[in-house]
């Protein structure tokens, strides 16, 4: 039995898909015929042509039976997503029938990419240009580009783009209640009341067990808060740790640092994403 390798496939579809795509065309008719009642005219495959004047020689020819033939485009297929902005009921760009040469090589996936970069960008976008900013699809999630920065270009998160789900935030807090607790009664048992306010050697027990809980509660809220903001609390404020890679329950909020990236270094357009040049 012949074996496949997956990346086989996937190329054997990729050229299936390219190869069955279909090429733009257009209708072409003229306003003298329009005139005169008739949309007789002709749909053109305009992947057949090198030039604008190529083009135009066949339209002639199909024409040939005005003088002076002043064409209509009355449809349009736009295959290639780039037809519909670089022609009008009466003409195309210059700049169209190059532009199809310049890409003829390119999947669909990274023709779209472009039709949507120029979309955005305007009729000044070129296919260099596209190539310098043009990153990656997007899979639809709020969180994908800063994903993409660390699974494939090597980015490290920015730590202050972390969180602490809030059951770690429970447990930790509840840990440091216990602990507190814990080390608060054996320094008891040695005579140092010094971590409590308000209670000494003549103190009830039942004082002393109310004083420490009411503290440990203290510690316990103030855990749990200050883990909201993680990287000031753990850093800063208790001077826990010195950097945060050190901390290994800090999770990345990816949705957070895409929408740091995609309001400085990067835009998205269409579902394609784009360095912000």
């Amino acid at each position: 039995m012949i074996q496949i390798k997956e990346s086989q496939i996937k190329n054997i579809v990729e050229q299936v898909l390219n190869e069955s795509s279909e090429p733009d065309a257009i209708y072409v008719g003229t306003y003298g015929k329009y005139n005169d009642g008739s949309l007789k005219g002709e749909w053109v495959d305009l992947s057949q042509f090198d030039d604008k004047q190529d083009f135009y020689d066949h339209i002639s020819e199909l024409h040939s039976d005005e003088d002076d033939p002043e064409f209509m485009f009355q449809d349009i297929e736009d295959n290639s997503g780039f037809l519909r902005n670089m022609s009008s009921e009466s003409s195309i760009d210059d700049a169209y029938f190059e532009l199809m040469d310049e890409i003829s090589d390119w999947d669909n996936d990274r023709k779209e990419a472009f039709a949507a970069y120029r979309n955005h960008v305007g009729e000044e976008a070129s296919v260099s240009n596209f190539e310098d900013a043009y990153i990656a699809e997007g899979d639809g999630s709020d969180g994908f580009i800063a994903n993409y920065f660390e699974d494939e270009m090597g980015v490290a998160p920015d730590p202050y783009h972390s969180y602490v789900t809030d059951t770690d935030r429970r447990l930790i807090a509840g840990e440091e209640q216990s602990r507190f607790e814990e080390d608060t009664r054996h320094e008891i048992e040695r005579g140092d009341y010094s971590r409590l306010d308000g209670v000494d050697e003549d103190s009830t027990q039942e004082e002393i067990d109310d004083a420490i809980e009411n503290k440990g509660e203290e510690i316990y809220n103030e855990w749990y808060e200050g883990l909201n903001d993680p990287i000031y609390f753990l850093i800063n404020d208790q001077g826990i740790y010195s950097d945060a890679s050190e901390i290994s329950f800090l999770r990345t909020d990816y949705e957070a640092w895409s929408n740091d990236l995609l309001s400085s270094d990067v835009y998205e357009a269409s579902g394609y994403y784009f360095w912000n040049n």
